[in-house]
């Protein structure tokens, strides 16, 4: 557990890197294996993490949630999962039916978990309620029943990303032969095939309007896709110079595994589109673009990593500035530095650099659904997670509209066809019967926050250097916590 400071007047951001989120075996000794993947599920109640050793983990979030409550184990001072305490399971399901790498975990909305990885194969998992006796394979203890309902696997190569669409109806896997898959996840067979691209397909994210998919290439190339015919809308070739990626800014890369992943992301009303690996050659700048849909144009730039930039998250809630009230957007950058950056896109729109947690690359990153923080998982095997404050770290809190109403339920900016609006009224079913039943702490559904603190969002622009190029797009510099 460490307590990252961010300034003087700025109160510590909590970072926990506990030592039984790993893929060692239980008992087991050297390196971890690289953790590829990481998902909190929609009721955030657990998450999930792929890895290298072909697995598939389930762990509770509540130990993360309040750690006060459980302290580390004995047998986690050797790198022991130490995998319950008392009443509370820390590793719920462990699944091993893949046979390579697991690259990328997804939850899709209505609860079930794909994982996709170099066997070529995106499987779909439920859980199986009915089945609650735990299960042991080879040392490990399963607490909860995840039963494989479908391999995909029409593919011919390595899966590197999935996403599921708004409904949970598909899923879409991209690959190291270049080409996009679209999948009926129900029916368990081939939809579209999308072919565009000149280089390995890294990242995929799937609009929440339903209308689009993106995908990132290692062909230097952002490629927007219309989901109902396929067809390729928009080409965004900049900032992105791959081609030199080998030798940019004096780093050498042999494409390993720390190198192979775009993980890009929308905003939670499909108005922007994040995406990694951004780098400007006269200045030696690596950044994460952020494009407007629509029009696709590119007007921010998140700069600041050293190395290229591998992640980016926008918090899945709707929120507003304390003091102005205007919508705003939470975003969290990850990069082969190790560094994980945090972002708002207001006038203060950079927070905080959180450096030294990782040794290699950052290669995923996840926001809990109350966007109160971040799971970040490294290729050095290892997952941190770190607790915010929407109010004292980002200076936001849950958004409205300027009509009152909340932007979470303003139909008329992210309701855009007959079966968003039927899953979002059973979703919203869903959750307080889960509140109901479960007795879910009230800071997984909705977070009593403090009072905004004085003088906050005087004192961090005061630590932001902004500079605005002669073609008007602004770059934000951030601060450190270390």
């Amino acid at each position: 557990r460490h307590m990252a400071s961010t300034s003087s007047n700025n109160p510590p951001v909590c970072c926990l890197q506990p030592a039984w989120i790993t893929h060692l075996r239980k008992g087991g000794q050297g390196v971890p294996p690289p953790i590829y993947s990481v998902h909190i599920h929609p009721d955030g109640t657990r998450f999930a993490t792929g890895g290298a050793d072909f697995s598939v983990k389930v762990w509770s979030m509540q130990p993360l949630i309040d750690d006060s409550k459980f302290p580390p184990r004995d047998d986690e001072e050797g790198g022991g999962v130490g995998e319950e305490d008392g009443e509370v399971k820390r590793l719920l399901a462990e699944m091993k039916n893949h046979n390579g790498a697991v690259n990328c975990v997804k939850w899709s909305s209505d609860g079930r978990l794909a994982s996709g990885s170099d066997d070529k194969s995106v499987m779909i998992w439920s859980l199986d309620s009915t089945n609650t006796q735990p299960s042991a394979f080879m040392g490990q203890v399963s607490h909860e029943r995840w039963s494989c309902k479908a391999v995909l696997s029409g593919g011919t190569t390595e899966v590197q990303d999935i996403t599921w669409n708004p409904t949970s109806e598909y899923i879409a896997s991209c690959h190291v032969d270049n080409t996009i898959i679209i999948w009926n996840a129900s029916e368990g067979r081939q939809h579209k095939v999308l072919r565009g691209h000149k280089g390995w397909v890294t990242g995929l994210a799937w609009d929440p309007k339903d209308r689009f998919i993106a995908s990132q290439g290692m062909d230097g190339t952002v490629m927007i896709w219309n989901v109902d015919d396929g067809a390729c809308v928009r080409t965004l070739e900049e900032p992105f110079e791959t081609k030199t990626f080998g030798r940019i800014g004096g780093f050498r890369t042999d494409l390993t595994r720390q190198a192979t992943f775009t993980r890009l992301s929308w905003s939670y009303d499909g108005s922007f589109l994040g995406a990694c690996r951004g780098y400007y050659s006269k200045s030696k700048d690596f950044v994460s673009p952020v494009f407007q849909r629509g029009s696709w144009k590119h007007d921010i730039d998140y700069l600041g990593h050293k190395r290229p930039t591998t992640v980016i998250r926008f918090s899945p809630l709707p929120l507003r500035t304390i003091t102005t009230r205007e919508v705003a957007y939470a975003v969290a950058v990850g990069g082969m530095d190790g560094a994980t950056s945090i972002w708002v896109s207001t006038n203060s729109k950079m927070i905080m650099s959180l450096t030294n947690f990782f040794s290699q690359t950052v290669l995923d990153i996840a926001w809990t659904p109350d966007g109160s923080g971040i799971l970040v998982c490294s290729h050095d095997g290892t997952v941190c997670f770190f607790r915010l404050d929407l109010r004292t770290h980002l200076g936001l809190e849950p958004g409205h509209g300027s009509n009152g109403k909340s932007l979470e339920t303003s139909q008329d900016t992210f309701i855009e066809t007959p079966q968003i609006l039927a899953l979002r009224q059973r979703l919203e079913g869903k959750s307080k019967a889960i509140d109901r039943k479960r007795g879910i702490p009230s800071n997984m559904i909705t977070q009593t926050l403090p009072p905004p603190a004085k003088r906050h969002r005087r004192d961090v622009s005061q630590l932001q250097t902004e500079t605005v190029t002669k073609s008007g797009k602004r770059r934000i510099t951030p601060i450190t916590a270390t």
